[in-house]
């Protein structure tokens, strides 16, 4: 039961995890590139056509992403602006995450703004409010305090949509157009990063190291999961703790085995005594008894490793087993990786082997059939 509970915990983990990277993908790049020095660079062109022509790589856009206080109707936000130009629609793809309206940054001449579910909610966005929303970037440069009333630039833009995701990954920002970032920010010739979409089925972490080989020291280069870092470290030391802990419970119901294989040496005492007798050493008898019990751990492996992918399989086609009213009733969400299916084997046969290996020790060494009788 324990190797089984190991099977189906760990692929909730999994599938958790594959679930927050399917709700990732729409808003973020496989690749960032950005400057190791500084927020801002100066992107150059040589640079770029060398990524445009680099095997693995669909697209490259320039973004800018600073902060920004966004106002409406009195109400004010904190917010991230991510200016992206209109071939971002094929990095990013906020469509699929709209709650209301719809996805566009510039109509018909007119510049809009595409609001985070966290931010609309806190200054009470009106989608179909007359008052536009007002967005307010500090200048560039030095101020006394005689210019306060100069330090920022402002912009009022009318909201075209409010998106949402299930992880809450990257809401509390706002999209805009390239353009209206590049004016606001007063970003002149420099760019906050290059973003990158990688060729289906080409490895990002592969993909990452060339291009970092690439550009050289003067830049970052980080792959999808390095962007979001802290979470996803999180999650994997989550899942190695729960692993950690239930091989610890798997090596206390290992030694049932030590109790099981300690009544099969008392049993077999005259069956040792007759195969010593017979010229067997000492080390053939505990070759024998250590086998039996990686058979035993083995038998056990396959049948808690079946029972395990049974009842995975069974919550991933049937989600009987739900979450709690305040995360919606979402079905656990299960992914099996055949890497951990090896990895608790491995661990369960290794347990056996250790179990058994202390056990014969208590086999007598000079144990013969006159002995017996």
């Amino acid at each position: 039961m324990s190797t089984a509970a190991l099977v189906i915990i760990l692929s909730v983990f999994n599938g958790f995890e594959k679930q927050i990277l399917a709700e990732y993908n729409p808003i973020s790049p496989d690749i960032s590139i950005t400057a190791k020095h500084g927020k801002r660079f100066v992107p150059d062109a040589t640079i770029l056509a060398k990524l445009k022509q680099k095997e693995g790589v669909e697209c490259v856009i320039p973004v800018i992403r600073e902060r920004a206080v966004i106002e409406f109707q009195n109400r004010t936000a904190l917010a991230t602006l991510l200016g992206i130009p209109d071939e971002g629609q094929q990095i990013y793809d906020f469509e699929t995450l709209m709650q209301s309206g719809d996805f566009y940054t510039h109509y018909e001449g007119k510049d809009f703004i595409v609001l985070g579910l966290p931010i609309a909610l806190q200054i009470r966005a009106n989608l179909f409010a007359i008052e536009p929303i007002h967005i307010y970037a500090a200048k560039r440069g030095k101020r006394s305090l005689s210019q306060l009333n100069n330090v920022f630039k402002k912009a009022a833009l009318r909201p075209a949509g409010v998106y949402d995701t299930d992880t809450k990954i990257r809401e509390e920002q706002a999209i805009v157009s390239y353009d209206f970032a590049k004016k606001i920010f007063s970003m002149g010739e420099t760019i906050s990063a290059w973003e990158i979409k990688a060729k289906q089925g080409f490895s990002t972490v592969k993909l990452r190291d060339e291009i970092q080989e690439l550009l050289g020291s003067a830049y970052v280069v980080k792959e999808r999961y390095e962007l979001n870092a802290t979470l996803f470290r999180m999650l994997k030391i989550e899942k190695f703790f729960v692993f950690a802990t239930l091989a610890m419970i798997l090596l206390i119901a290992a030694f049932n085995v030590v109790g099981s294989l300690s009544m099969i040496i008392i049993d077999k005492k005259e069956d040792i005594a007759v195969l010593k007798s017979m010229g067997a050493t000492q080390r053939i008898v505990k070759q024998i008894f250590v086998a039996e019990s990686l058979m035993i751990s083995l038998f056990g492996a396959i049948v808690g490793i079946v029972l395990g992918l049974v009842v995975s399989g069974l919550q991933w086609k049937f989600e009987f087993i739900r979450m709690p009213e305040n995360y919606g009733y979402m079905p656990f969400p299960i992914s099996v990786k055949w890497q951990d299916i090896t990895l608790i084997m491995l661990v369960v046969i290794v347990m056996g082997f250790l179990v058994a290996f202390f056990t014969v020790r208590s086999i007598p060494k000079r144990l013969r059939i006159e002995h017996i009788h």
